[in-house]
């Protein structure tokens, strides 16, 4: 996959948590992204939970004022979700053309996922091509994500008087950000690297494997970040999150480091409102022995304050077209 021509004209990118809204409004120029503005939008309690909208006009009043106060001009519109009924799987089926996957997965959905496709707004990315028993195969990661929540999204959007163009889901978002991104922190190349992206957010913590840019791993662990979010000065109350928190995550790594010989994890990055957290990334150092950083700037994007914030909505700028 390779990077399509850029885009030159400015879009609005909303990453909507249940916390609060982060907005971008940039765009894609040269060999990098342009941000013209960044925000954040609160959102009130009980409006937004796990990908789901509580209520919309609440959630409808809260940004029209926010976008307006921030002086949001942009109306072309990208929003990134994440939510746990959205459907990751891996699935192995036989070397085809690029153009024939969409037909073979939607002819055969239902022997690897039990859903009903009508129901599903299928994705796909092809995570490797290998041999088994001499017959060359494609491992795929499809994503389900329920059409009626996609229709809610757009609506809110279309209430707002936006034009949503694209709906991409944050891990998708995250991995083209370190496809494109370049130089990580200033000394960090993430060509031929595996990176472990734990996005901390007020709802749950997202968990992405990416190698060379490819989403290897996509998983969400209910261990809610609200729930210490008021007591970051208690050691023990933070002690006791980080070990039941990584606890989950070790699950996740050694299910990608069992899957096959060779896979390893070359780095954890940090990500979202609780990686802000006092020596988070020395605790994740102690606990998996692998170098922790949090996201603080990429080469080719443009430097603002508290970059880690903003990764999903800046990566859901970057759009990718298959060659």
């Amino acid at each position: 996959m390779k990077l399509s021509l850029p885009f030159t004209k400015k879009v609005l990118s909303l990453d909507i948590g249940a916390y609060e809204v982060k907005a971008v409004e940039g765009r894609m120029k040269g060999q990098g992204v342009k941000i013209d503005n960044y925000f954040t939008i609160p959102v009130p309690a009980a409006v937004y939970d796990d990908g789901n909208i509580v209520d919309m006009e609440l959630l409808h009043h809260t940004l029209a004022k926010g976008l307006k106060e921030n002086k949001a001009k942009a109306t072309k519109t990208h929003i990134t979700i994440n939510n746990s009924s959205i459907i990751t799987r891996e699935v192995l089926i036989p070397k085809v053309e690029d153009d024939a996957i969409d037909d073979v997965l939607r002819f055969q959905l239902e022997d690897y996922i039990p859903i009903d496709p009508d129901d599903y707004v299928i994705q796909f990315e092809i995570v490797e091509e290998f041999f088994e028993d001499d017959v060359e195969k494609l491992n795929i990661l499809v994503v389900a994500i329920p059409k009626d929540m996609v229709k809610e999204h757009f609506e809110l959007l279309q209430n707002l008087d936006l034009n949503p163009v694209i709906l991409d889901y944050q891990p998708n978002s995250i991995s083209k950000l370190i496809r494109y991104g370049g130089v990580l922190n200033g000394e960090y190349s993430t060509q031929d690297m595996t990176l472990a992206i734990v996005d901390m957010g007020h709802d749950n913590t997202k968990i992405s494997i990416i190698r060379d840019g490819s989403i290897q791993v996509s998983r969400i662990i209910d261990n809610r970040g609200k729930d210490v979010e008021a007591a970051t000065t208690d050691a023990d109350i933070m002690e006791n999150f980080i070990e039941d928190l990584n606890q989950k995550i070790e699950l996740v790594f050694r299910y990608f480091l069992s899957r096959r010989s060779g896979n390893r994890i070359d780095m954890i990055l940090l990500t979202g409102g609780n990686s802000n957290i006092d020596g988070i990334e020395e605790l994740f150092l102690r606990d998996f022995n692998i170098a922790t950083t949090k996201i603080e700037s990429f080469d080719n994007i443009d430097e603002i304050d508290q970059l880690h914030l903003y990764i999903n909505a800046i990566g859901s700028i970057i759009r990718i077209a298959e060659v």
